[in-house]
């Protein structure tokens, strides 16, 4: 599985913005923050890219989805990162999250079953917390149902078996890797591989403007 990996560098993102239909710059300049603008942007672009140009709409959850027959992607942004999958065999979810302090971490404790809170909670260095939030996070986005589904009803065990309401899945794999020293990413898809990581010039989407 090849995950693609966008770094937002370029600081003249309004010039480009403008360059948009008006519904998507209406949406993008609805954000104050104007790092949110810069991954917004680029993540609409990955989209187009992936869907080769054919568009997408969104299911009821608010999930992307292809407008082209078997074609599956997922987007997710964090900090100045957007990754992005496709697959042309069945769903795929990612989600990327960033290293960072957390306040109170027992605010998340609802979100994990005992066994995955016993694991999370023995880390002081909050990485395992990070990768099995983004491994649930990754399968929420899998299902294309987001967060509506408790988290607690998903176990992952150390060894990536899923359980989902104490049922084991045998079609569905997670897969997690670090980026880099502070970004980390889970994918999950409906057969098991390794993943690659393969880095996008943002300039190659701008093009698709």
């Amino acid at each position: 599985m090849i995950i693609y990996v966008i770094k937002c560098r370029c600081a003249d993102y309004f010039n480009l913005i403008q360059l948009l239909p008006h519904d998507i710059r209406h949406i993008l300049n609805n954000f104050q923050q104007e790092s949110d603008k810069k991954t917004h942007l680029l993540s609409y672009l990955l989209k187009t890219y992936f869907t080769l140009g054919k568009g997408w709409y969104v299911n009821e959850f608010g999930k992307p989805m292809s407008n082209i027959y078997n074609n599956w992607f997922n987007i997710s942004h964090v900090d100045n990162y957007v990754i992005g999958c496709m697959s042309y065999t069945g769903s795929v979810g990612i989600d990327i999250s960033m290293l960072k302090p957390i306040q109170n971490i027992f605010d998340f404790r609802s979100c994990f079953t005992d066994k995955e809170w016993k694991i999370i909670y023995a880390d002081s260095t909050l990485i395992l917390f990070y990768e099995w939030w983004t491994k649930k996070e990754s399968f929420f986005k899998y299902l294309g149902t987001g967060l509506t589904i408790d988290p607690s009803t998903v176990e992952i065990l150390p060894d990536t078996t899923i359980l989902f309401n104490n049922i084991k899945l045998h079609d569905v794999h997670i897969l997690t890797k670090w980026i880099n020293k502070s970004h980390v990413c889970s994918v999950c898809l409906p057969y098991d591989e390794s993943i690659e990581f393969s880095s996008i010039d943002e300039n190659v989407l701008f093009d698709l403007i």
